[in-house]
């Protein structure tokens, strides 16, 4: 990767984690802006987001429902000359990472 599309990485990271954090709210729960790939033309951006939430049936119809609104806000944000259409996806790591530990107590008993 580039040191630039690093960088546009890192900021539209910065700034959705904002985003959720006060335009989105917290009525949803725990939400993490984990990682963020960016095309290298600048024309799109999936952005890997962890969610603690027990009451989200489908967490990937919820990230669709509120994609349009994070793209509004961020395209008033960042003064890029293209800001890439967001991608939200689920980040599953973590229920992975949970799963491994519940494994790994059961084999220590």
């Amino acid at each position: 990767m580039t040191r630039r599309l690093d960088k546009v990485n890192e900021l539209i990271k910065q700034e959705v984690g904002k985003i959720i954090e006060k335009e989105i709210g917290s009525d949803f729960g725990f939400l993490t802006v984990t990682n963020v790939y960016t095309t290298t033309d600048l024309h799109f951006a999936e952005i890997w987001i962890s969610l603690y939430n027990e009451k989200i049936e489908n967490p990937e119809e919820f990230l669709n429902q509120i994609t349009p609104e994070i793209q509004k806000i961020l395209n008033k944000r960042l003064n890029l000359k293209y800001v890439p259409k967001i991608i939200l996806k689920v980040d599953k790591s973590t229920d992975y990472a949970f799963e491994i530990e519940k494994i790994l107590n059961k084999v220590k008993k």
